[in-house]
C-alpha cells in the first residue's frame, strides 16, 4: 500500500524495496504488541516524513505533535498559555501546569 500510494516517492530518494529487505528479517523477532509498534515506527521513519504516524504509542515512542505532545500551548493576546498538560508524561512530571503564561 505504501509503495503504491506514498505521495512523496517521486521527489524523495527512498528505496522502498531496500526498506523491505532491511526490516523483513526483523518481523520474525516480534513477540509483543510493543515490539510490533516499534518495528512499524522504524519502518515509518524510513519515509522521512513527520506526517506519517501510527496513531498509537508506547512509553518509548517519539511523540508526534500535536497528537502525542505533552503540552498544548496557545497564544492569547500577547502571551503563550499552557492550555493542556498530558497527565503522567514529562511536562506533568516537570510540574508544568495548565494556565501558566509565557
Amino acid at each position: 500500500m505504501v509503495n503504491d500510494n506514498f505521495a512523496y516517492f517521486p521527489t524523495q530518494k527512498i528505496n522502498w524495496n531496500k526498506v523491505k529487505t532491511i526490516y523483513q528479517p526483523v518481523v520474525d523477532t516480534v513477540k509483543t504488541r510493543n515490539d510490533f509498534i516499534h518495528l512499524l515506527e522504524n519502518v515509518n521513519n524510513e519515509l522521512y516524513n513527520g506526517h506519517v504516524f501510527l496513531n498509537t504509542n508506547t512509553a518509548s515512542s517519539n511523540r508526534t505533535i500535536p497528537t502525542g505532545a505533552d503540552l498544548k500551548i496557545v497564544f492569547k493576546e500577547t502571551k503563550f498559555v499552557i492550555a493542556e498538560v498530558r497527565p503522567g508524561f514529562y511536562a506533568a512530571l516537570c510540574r508544568l501546569k495548565k494556565g501558566w503564561l509565557f
